[in-house]
């Protein structure tokens, strides 16, 4: 498909919008629609496996077949994203999805453009992506859900997390670019290797927005949060930029979380300072001026606002207010037209390290967003305007599978009173009969058990007793095995704590951890039993170690382990 090129300003009359609408239903009916040019509204096309949506402002091609993701998004004639050998990149990829093909679920038309919605599963995970294209303006909606349909909590590196590989200034402009963002502590414009290594080595707060701007051509691409705040993800540095992300909260299990994103491709911008629903401003000013002049360039995304005031207040490195600046007035803000205005701050009043802004209109709080003067280390006095919690709803007919139900019951099971098994990501079909474990020289390895009770428990105790046959395999040391429990509270990340008694309720589950600790044997094979005692009923299961003399390969990297 040829780029679109010299596509005029956008209809305002009520009829135009009537045409606008009757457009888009006509473009989604039976059979090929007709070309259309400028003002034409919004049409779908199918080209293969592809959908090739055109409006007046923009072209956006998704391809379901390939992580449901826009593989193609070309803006005021310039293509500004791209994919890589290996088919990943392009707009809004879902990490867990992205080698996934989407079913189509719903293609219609609206009163305002026309919506996609696509959903595919991967494990678990079931990821639902609705496009909601519109005529009137250039920004988009993505509306994501995220259903769990396993019995674990999606944390970590298993919760739901969204890249996009964004060239504002086109292939031309690789490398170019600047990297803008609010993690709700201040406006952060960085350059690509800046935003690297920041990114990474910050865990950073929650995010509102992100984008990515070309200075040379004033271009620009952002990403609101809506409904929630995520957390950036490590960026990755692709062939022609950087895919950068953010991941979602956890989701319990039988819960699916639904978010939205708002698109906003911007002309005009050489970097943003503040991007929401409604507006986007570039405020950069400069820390070594006398007089601080502070300019503003100001776009409402939508909608016409009235009567705005912007109140700009200056503080200093400590926190400390030092004064307001002059406001900023205007009678009336058109959508999508840049209006620039100019303050100034004067060093005698206290030399600004951080200028914090309100906009209101019509007498309301649009939005509050923090400016560094120059770098500067320290948090800013005010955060930004936060957004509310997502919400998790339970999942319709869903049934969460109790642990332990696909193991069929015994009478000396219940005689016992508990079950005892290992965990390996898939349900258990059997209890825990043997443990052999095999490490090199060095390595430290742990598996993850599960105790699930099927009555009353008073006193529950797992020990690892390190006894070997006469003739056979030398004992397990003390220092050669460790047993903990792994404990999730809430929100916060699971960690193994040691393991000491336990007491449990018909139907709870324990999930405990035993670590093997080569570094502290020699090479050879040990033998031990682990005794499971639960008011005087015993399990015992056999546990082998070998250790082999292989020293374990050197690693500048650092191990992880996660309980879901």
């Amino acid at each position: 498909m040829s780029p679109l090129n010299g596509l005029g300003p956008r209809p305002t009359t009520r009829s135009g919008l009537l045409a606008l609408a009757l457009c888009a239903f006509c473009a989604l009916g039976a059979g090929p629609p007709p070309e259309s040019g400028a003002n034409a509204g919004v049409t779908l096309r199918r080209h293969g496996s592809r959908f090739v949506v055109r409006t007046p402002f923009y072209q956006a091609t998704v391809d379901p077949q390939n992580g449901g993701r826009i593989v193609s998004f070309v803006f005021g004639g310039v293509e500004m994203t791209r994919l890589g050998p290996d088919g990943h990149g392009g707009l809004m990829e879902e990490v867990h999805c992205a080698d996934f093909a989407f079913e189509v679920l719903e293609q219609k038309g609206t009163a305002e453009g026309l919506s996609l919605t696509l959903a595919a599963d991967a494990g678990h995970l079931r990821v639902t992506k609705q496009y909601e294209f519109r005529s009137d303006r250039p920004s988009f909606l993505v509306r994501l859900t995220f259903e769990n349909r396993s019995r674990f909590r999606l944390s970590g590196a298993d919760a739901p997390a969204v890249r996009s590989l964004v060239l504002p200034g086109g292939a031309a402009g690789a490398g170019r670019q600047l990297y803008c963002l609010d993690r709700g502590s201040g406006a952060e414009v960085l350059s690509p290797a800046v935003f690297l290594a920041r990114v990474r080595r910050q865990e950073g707060a929650a995010l509102r927005w992100i984008a990515a701007a070309d200075p040379a051509s004033r271009r620009s691409v952002g990403f609101v949060l809506l409904d929630g705040t995520g957390r950036p993800i490590s960026p990755l540095r692709a062939e022609a930029g950087i895919a950068f992300g953010w991941s979602y909260p956890a989701i319990p299990p039988g819960q699916s979380l639904a978010a939205g994103v708002l698109v906003a491709p911007l002309d005009g911008f050489a970097a943003l300072s503040e991007l929401n629903e409604r507006f986007a401003v570039e405020s950069l000013p400069a820390a070594s001026a006398d007089p601080l002049t502070i300019r503003m360039d100001l776009m409402p995304l939508h909608e016409e606002m009235r009567e705005v005031s912007i109140i700009t207040r200056a503080y200093d490195r400590d926190g400390s207010e030092l004064g307001p600046c002059d406001a900023l007035l205007f009678d009336a803000l058109a959508p999508l037209r840049l209006q620039a205005g100019r303050i100034a701050w004067h060093a005698q009043n206290g030399r600004a390290a951080w200028l914090v802004h309100e906009v209101y209109s019509e007498g309301r709080r649009a939005g509050r967003f923090a400016v560094p003067v120059g770098y500067v280390s320290a948090r800013p006095p005010v955060a930004s305007l936060r957004v509310g919690p997502l919400e998790l709803t339970p999942i319709q007919g869903f049934v969460t599978p109790a642990p332990g139900n696909s193991i069929p019951p015994t009478p000396r099971q219940g005689e016992r009173g508990f079950l005892l098994w290992q965990f390996d990501g898939a349900p258990a079909r059997s209890e825990l009969e043997r443990l052999n474990l095999t490490l090199m020289e060095g390595e430290q390895r742990t598996v993850f058990l599960v105790v699930k009770a099927l009555r009353q428990i008073e006193k529950l105790r797992l020990t690892l007793a390190g006894v070997g046959p006469e003739g056979g395999p030398q004992p397990i040391p003390p220092a050669g095995v460790y047993l903990w429990q792994a404990l999730e509270p809430g929100d916060a990340p699971a960690y193994l704590s040691p393991l000491s008694e336990l007491s449990l309720l018909p139907g709870q589950t324990a999930w405990l951890a035993l670590t093997a600790d080569a570094s502290q044997l020699r090479a050879g094979t040990y033998a031990g039993r682990l005794v499971a005692g639960a008011d005087g009923a015993l399990r015992q299961v056999p546990v082998s170690l070998r250790v082999l003399s292989v020293p374990a390969p050197r690693s500048d990297g650092f191990g992880l382990w996660y309980v879901g």
